[in-house]
C-alpha cells in the first residue's frame, strides 16, 4: 500500500470544497480534552496516524456532507449541494482529527474558540498523561489573554498564516508584552507560535492513502474495517444512509426512528439491519446488504410501500408478545420472524385479534412454526438463503392459510426443526435458547412483568457454589439443572443443599418443575443422573408442548 502526504493547512483550506464526509448519520464525538492532546501530540512531534481518502468522479452520484466547522452539542453535518467539481474526495479514516484541526484553526467548540499557551517550555519532564503544550477552549472577544504567567493566543490568528504575514505578527505580539515578559519568555512565544505553524503547513504530517476503488459495496466494507474510533457503524447504517438521501416525500431518519421505538419500547433490541433486511423481502427484492439493491427504483418500491411495510411490522411484533416473546431474551433471532412479517403484508393483515376461525389456526400454526424455528436456532447461518427459500413458500401459497408444512419441507440440506434429544442435552445457561425454552416449560410465570421484584428468575437447582470444582461448567449450566422461580423463592433457596431446600415445598412441586420422582436423585454425589433423567423429562415436556392443539 502506497503511501502520500499532504499538510494540515492545504486539507483543511480544502475542506467542504474538496474534502467531503460520506453521507452517515455520524456527528462529532471528541471532546474537548482528546483535540487538546491532538494539538500536543502535534507539538511534540508524534505521528497522528495514518489517513484514508476516497477518490470519487462525479458521475458515482455518491452523495457527500459537509465538516462541522463551528460545533455544537448534537449539531448534525449538512449535506453539500456542491456538484461543480468533477472529482472529490471522502474521507473515510481520520474524520475526528481533521474535525478536530478545522474546528482549532477555523471554527469553534460550543461557542468557544481555541487558545494555545505560547509560554509551555518542553523540559521532557512529564509522565504520558501529561500535556507539554497547552491548549485551551476559550469564549473571550479579545486574541491574547495574558492571565497568571500565562500568555493564551488565539490558535486561528497565526496557525495558517504565510511567512511575511506571520513575522508581523510574532514582532507586534513581542513588542506589546515586551515589558510583561523575560527575554527568554519572548523566545519562547515565538518558538512555539512558529512551530505549531510551520507544522499546519508541513508537507509531512498528513499520511493518507487515495482509494480510487469505483466499487462502492468495497469502499463500505474498506470503511467500515478502517473506522475504529467513535460511533461503530454497520453497513446496514451506511446503507440506511443512501436511504435517506432517496427518500422523496418523507424524513427517512424520523420514519426509521419511530418505528424502531415503537417496535422495541425497551424490550426487544431491533436496528437498521433488521428494518432493512425486511424491506428488502417484503418488496420482493435480492436480500443482500448491497449498494446495487438501494438504488432509486427500490427505495421507491419501499416508500411507496413504507405504510404497509410499517403496519405489517408492527402487527407481527404484537402477534410475538400474544405468545408470549416480548423480549430480546426470548427472541433469538430478529430474522426468524421476517417470514412472518412478509406473510402479514402479503395477505394484508391488519390484526391477528379476530375470533375468526382462518385467523385461530393461523396464528397457533405461526407460533409453532416460530418457537421450533428460534428453539432449533435455524437462522444461525445461511440466513439470505433461508429467507429467499421462506419468501418464495408464502408467496407461491395460493391461500390465506399460513404454509407451515410447506416452509418446514423448503428447508436447505443440513437444516432441521427437529430437536433431538442430543442437541436438546446441550442446551445450557450460556445458550441464548435457555430462556425461551423454559419459558414454555413454565407458562404460569409473568415474564413480562415491569416491577422487577415480579421478575422469575433462573435459578440452578443444585447451587453453582456447591457443584464448583466438582463437576465440569457445562454439566453445572446444563438445562437439567435449570428451573424458573419467583424472585422471593429464588432468594430463599439462596445456597442450600438442594435435598434440603426440597423438604420446604410440597408435592405439587415436583410437577411443576419437572423433577425426577427418586429422591436419591436429589443428593449431590447423584448429580450427573439427576441431570440425565430430568434432561429427559424436560425434553419429553418440550415435544409435547410443541406438538400441542392448545399451543
Amino acid at each position: 500500500m502506497s503511501y502520500s502526504k499532504i499538510s494540515i493547512k492545504e486539507v483543511v483550506n480544502e475542506i467542504d470544497r474538496n474534502y467531503y464526509l460520506p453521507h452517515i448519520q455520524r456527528s462529532m464525538v471528541w471532546n474537548e480534552e482528546q483535540i487538546y492532546k491532538l494539538y500536543d501530540s502535534l507539538l511534540r512531534g508524534y505521528p497522528i496516524g495514518t489517513f484514508l481518502f476516497w477518490k470519487v468522479k462525479k458521475e458515482y452520484d455518491i452523495s457527500k456532507i459537509k465538516f462541522i466547522t463551528d460545533f455544537t452539542k448534537n449539531k448534525q453535518s449538512e449535506t453539500s449541494t456542491d456538484n461543480s467539481k468533477d472529482e472529490y474526495y471522502l474521507v473515510l479514516d481520520g474524520q475526528q482529527r481533521l474535525q478536530s484541526f478545522l474546528i482549532g484553526l477555523k471554527g469553534s467548540y460550543n461557542g468557544k474558540e481555541l487558545y494555545l499557551n505560547v509560554l509551555c517550555e518542553n523540559k521532557e519532564i512529564y509522565t504520558d498523561e501529561e500535556l507539554i503544550y497547552e491548549s485551551k477552549f476559550i469564549k473571550s472577544k479579545e486574541d491574547v489573554i495574558f492571565e497568571n504567567n500565562i500568555l493564551w493566543v488565539k490558535v486561528k490568528n497565526f496557525a495558517l498564516l504565510n511567512s511575511d504575514k506571520l513575522f508581523d505578527y510574532v514582532e507586534e505580539l513581542k513588542e506589546n508584552y515586551n515589558d510583561k515578559l523575560l527575554g527568554s519568555q519572548l523566545k519562547l512565544l515565538e518558538k512555539n507560535i512558529k512551530k505549531l505553524n510551520f507544522i499546519c503547513g508541513n508537507d509531512d504530517i498528513i499520511n493518507y492513502y487515495l482509494e480510487k476503488e469505483d466499487n462502492y459495496d468495497k469502499v463500505l466494507d474498506i470503511f467500515i474495517r478502517t473506522n475504529s474510533g467513535g460511533t461503530k457503524l454497520s453497513k446496514a447504517d451506511l446503507l440506511f444512509s443512501i436511504i435517506k438521501l432517496r427518500w422523496s416525500n418523507e424524513d427517512a431518519y424520523t420514519e426509521f426512528k419511530d418505528l424502531l421505538n415503537t417496535i422495541n419500547n425497551d424490550s426487544f433490541n431491533f436496528n437498521h439491519d433488521f428494518i432493512l433486511k425486511t424491506c428488502l423481502v417484503l418488496i420482493e427484492k435480492d436480500v443482500k446488504y448491497s449498494v446495487n439493491n438501494f438504488g432509486i427504483q427500490n427505495i421507491s418500491l419501499i416508500e411507496n410501500n413504507w405504510l404497509k411495510i410499517k403496519d405489517s411490522i408492527i402487527t407481527t411484533i404484537d402477534l410475538l408478545k400474544n405468545f408470549g416473546i416480548n423480549s430480546k431474551r426470548m427472541l433469538t433471532s430478529n430474522n426468524a420472524i421476517i417470514p412472518i412479517i412478509y406473510f402479514t403484508f402479503k395477505n394484508n393483515f391488519k390484526s391477528y385479534t379476530s375470533l375468526d376461525k382462518n385467523n385461530l389456526l393461523n396464528t397457533k400454526k405461526i407460533k409453532k412454526w416460530l418457537l421450533t424455528i428460534l428453539i432449533t436456532n435455524i437462522f444461525s447461518g445461511q440466513t439470505d438463503e433461508l429467507l429467499k427459500r421462506f419468501r418464495d413458500v408464502i408467496k407461491n401459497n395460493s391461500s390465506l392459510e399460513f404454509p407451515l408444512d410447506d416452509l418446514n419441507n423448503s428447508l436447505p440440506s443440513g437444516k432441521s426443526i427437529s430437536l433431538n434429544f442430543n442437541d436438546f442435552s446441550k442446551i445450557n445457561y450460556r445458550d441464548t435458547k435457555h430462556f425461551l425454552l423454559l419459558s414454555l416449560l413454565y407458562p404460569d410465570f409473568n415474564f413480562s412483568s415491569n416491577n422487577k421484584y415480579s421478575i422469575p428468575h433462573v435459578d440452578h437447582i443444585f447451587p453453582k457454589s456447591l457443584l464448583k470444582n466438582k463437576f465440569s461448567d457445562s454439566l453445572i449450566n446444563n438445562i437439567g439443572n435449570l428451573q424458573i422461580l419467583s424472585s422471593n423463592d429464588n432468594e430463599t433457596k439462596n445456597n442450600i443443599k438442594f435435598e434440603e431446600w426440597i423438604n420446604t415445598r410440597d408435592e405439587t412441586y415436583l410437577n411443576k418443575n419437572y423433577l425426577p420422582l427418586n429422591k436419591e436423585l436429589y443428593k449431590i454425589e447423584n448429580f450427573e443422573q439427576f441431570i440425565e433423567e430430568r434432561t429427559k423429562i424436560l425434553h419429553s415436556e418440550f415435544n409435547k408442548i410443541i406438538n400441542s392443539d392448545n399451543l
